[in-house]
């Protein structure tokens, strides 16, 4: 009944886009949370252990290495459950993405440790303890490094969320415009609706009708782009970085979980129903005034 084809063009265009860039912002909110909670979980109850010099005789027994030293501290501290020994090549190994291989030959590099607990340790007394038996000896329960991501993921999402809402802010001013148009373009219907009896409720879900029509085809259109971009994109990443990637984007909870594609697909209907509210209180305040 209502028709005002530019308007409609350009409200579908702006959806399109914009629900385009709210479902990659989520994606990328939700990927970075669950990504950060991995990484916190391989690093909980860990602690590395740095031994300088670990093949040296111990200045407590000559008999023993300062490696050995150490060892032996550590298997007699209760809580925990296992230790590993990184040998020169695992060392090697994790710098060489950061180092070239010449700078690695030149390089003293200290025995790496790394042990589980299955209690709770109090590691600065532990330290303490092993430096008095081996000095140089470093402890890192990696305290320092898991708040500064906690702090630095709560601040992306935060970010994310609020980019979220000037999207949705973005969409619904171009929805009452649109509205706002359809109206302007349209009063001599409005008025014969006016004059065989029908009141502001009825022309409101007209324009409801009208707007659906345009929006959740265009929400569902942006919808079914972003995700598609996401996984071409997630699959190009994987080939350039398959140890820092995950092959697969939804892979029981190891990165997108149920629910979240759950929320990452319900999007253009959240979308519909903000869109559905804002236009009936819109014609509301229009036709008040009018």
């Amino acid at each position: 009944m209502l028709r005002n084809r530019g308007a409609s063009i350009f409200l579908a265009w702006i959806i399109v886009c914009m629900i385009f860039l709210a479902v990659i912002t989520l994606v990328t909110v939700l990927l970075t949370n669950s990504l950060s909670k991995q990484w916190i979980h391989v690093v909980d109850n860990v602690v590395t252990v740095q031994v300088p010099d670990a093949d040296l005789k111990s200045q407590i027994n000559d008999n023993i290495t300062r490696l050995g030293s150490t060892l032996k501290i550590l298997r007699g501290t209760p809580g925990i459950s296992k230790i590993k020994i990184f040998d020169k090549q695992e060392t090697l190994k994790l710098l060489s993405g950061w180092l070239s291989e010449s700078a690695l030959k030149d390089l003293n590099l200290p025995r790496l440790l790394e042990i589980k607990l299955h209690k709770a340790v109090n590691v600065p007394r532990l330290e303490k303890q092993i430096k008095a038996v081996v000095p140089g000896v470093s402890l890192d329960d990696h305290s320092r490094w898991k708040t500064n991501l906690a702090l630095l993921i709560t601040m992306m999402g935060d970010v994310g969320w609020v980019f979220l809402g000037l999207i949705l802010i973005v969409c619904l001013t171009s929805i009452i415009f649109t509205v706002v148009m359809t109206i302007s373009s349209n009063k001599e219907i409005i008025s014969l609706i006016h004059l065989i009896g029908g009141g502001s409720e009825f022309v409101g879900r007209i324009c409801q009708v009208y707007i659906l029509k345009v929006t959740a085809p265009a929400a569902l259109l942006g919808t079914c782009i972003a995700i598609l971009t996401i996984f071409v994109f997630h699959q190009h990443l994987h080939n350039l970085f398959p140890s820092l990637v995950t092959e697969k984007l939804f892979n029981g909870g190891t990165t997108l979980i149920l629910w979240d594609w759950c929320l990452i697909a319900s999007t253009p209907l959240i979308f519909t129903i903000f869109s559905l509210v804002t236009v009936r209180a819109s014609v509301l305040i229009l036709l008040r005034k009018n």
